[in-house]
C-alpha cells in the first residue's frame, strides 16, 4: 500500500495534473459523499498551512510479533525500531494540498519506507517535513459512531465514513440518499 500511496505522490510531483487544488486519500470500503466535499472545500479550505485534514492518532504503539498476536498490523523491530509510531493520519481518509505532493515524494526517495502506509507517509514522512495533522471537524468524518448518533444532522454534514463503522446498513443507504439529494446543490 506504501507503495501504491507514492506513485500517487510521484505522479502529481511530475506535473500530471497541474490543476489540483487538494488531493484526497481514502481506503477502499470508506464512503465519500462528494458534494458535502467539493462545498466545504470551495467555501472553508484548509484552516492550517501544510497540514493534513484528517482524523489523528497520537501515541500509537506498533503491535510486535509474538505467539499470541494475530493482528494484521503486527510490524517488527527491524521495520520499525521505534515504540510509538508519530502521530498519523487514521486510514479512514485525509484531505492534503496538491502543492505538498512533491515534498512528500523526494521525502520518501530518503526515508526508509515501512508497509504501513498511512503511518508513513502521514506519520513519518509529515514528520520529517514539519508538516501538522487538523483534526476533522465534529460532523465531517466518523468510524466509530453508533446507532444513537447516527441522526439526520450527521446526515447532513459528514463526508467521510468507513464501511468497518458501526453505522447501520440503512444508514448508509440514507447517506447516499442524502448525496444524490444535494448533488443538485453544486454548481
Amino acid at each position: 500500500m506504501t507503495r501504491k500511496h507514492l506513485t500517487v505522490m510521484e505522479w502529481v510531483s511530475r506535473g500530471y495534473c497541474k490543476s489540483l487544488d487538494y488531493l484526497i486519500k481514502v481506503d477502499d470500503d470508506t464512503f465519500v459523499d462528494v458534494f458535502h466535499l467539493v462545498r466545504f472545500l470551495k467555501t472553508e479550505h484548509l484552516k492550517i498551512p501544510n497540514s493534513f485534514y484528517c482524523s489523528a492518532t497520537s501515541g500509537a504503539k506498533p503491535v510486535r510479533p509474538d505467539k499470541k498476536t494475530s493482528s494484521k498490523w503486527v510490524i517488527t523491530k527491524q521495520e520499525f525500531a521505534k515504540n510509538v509510531f508519530p502521530t498519523y493520519c487514521e486510514g479512514l481518509g485525509y484531505i492534503v494540498e496538491a502543492d505538498l505532493a512533491p515534498y512528500l515524494y523526494w521525502c520518501s526517495l530518503f526515508t526508509p519506507a515501512i508497509w504501513i502506509d498511512d503511518v508513513y507517509v502521514t506519520g513519518m514522512l509529515a514528520e520529517n517535513l514539519g508538516f501538522k495533522r487538523q483534526e476533522f471537524i465534529p460532523g465531517h468524518a466518523y468510524s466509530r459512531v453508533g446507532p444513537s448518533k447516527q441522526n439526520e444532522a450527521i446526515l447532513d454534514n459528514i463526508f467521510l465514513t468507513s464501511y468497518h463503522s458501526e453505522f447501520l446498513p440503512e444508514t448508509f443507504r440514507r447517506l447516499w440518499q442524502t448525496a444524490v439529494a444535494h448533488s443538485m446543490d453544486i454548481s
